[in-house]
């Protein structure tokens, strides 16, 4: 069974995310923030993570790029989630190498599918 983790800081996102993909037969890990998905890396090696870029504790592209600099964590595919267009300069430390896809929020269900069909958490 695929593991998938959300963070996000709306507990709504998470929720509607998971309802998502509970057809799918994929496992959700919330993460309300970047310290509680670092918390949970530590237990748990999900197959992808979704990212929110605005979190409550900390900026989502340092979580990213402390995901990339982890030789355990920087094969796991990440897709960022924004509600506005990213910057034509991203972060240092950052390219588009870093994360796998930007969805903008709000998304629908078959973009997400989508998405996660193309880095391997979904069958064909």
């Amino acid at each position: 069974m695929k593991k998938v983790m959300i963070v996000d800081g709306d507990v709504g996102v998470v929720e509607s995310i998971r309802q998502m993909l509970k057809p799918e037969g994929v496992v959700v890990i919330p993460a309300l923030s970047g310290g509680e998905c670092f918390s949970k890396l530590r237990s748990v090696k999900p197959d992808c993570i979704i990212l929110d870029i605005m979190l409550p504790d900390m900026d989502g592209w340092e979580v990213l790029k402390m995901i990339k600099a982890d030789e355990n964590l920087k094969s796991i595919p990440v897709l960022i989630l924004t509600v506005k267009p990213l910057p034509v300069h991203l972060p240092e430390g950052i390219d588009t190498k870093s994360y796998e896809y930007c969805m903008l929020k709000p998304f629908s269900k078959g973009e997400l599918l989508d998405v996660l069909w193309r880095v391997g958490v979904l069958p064909p």
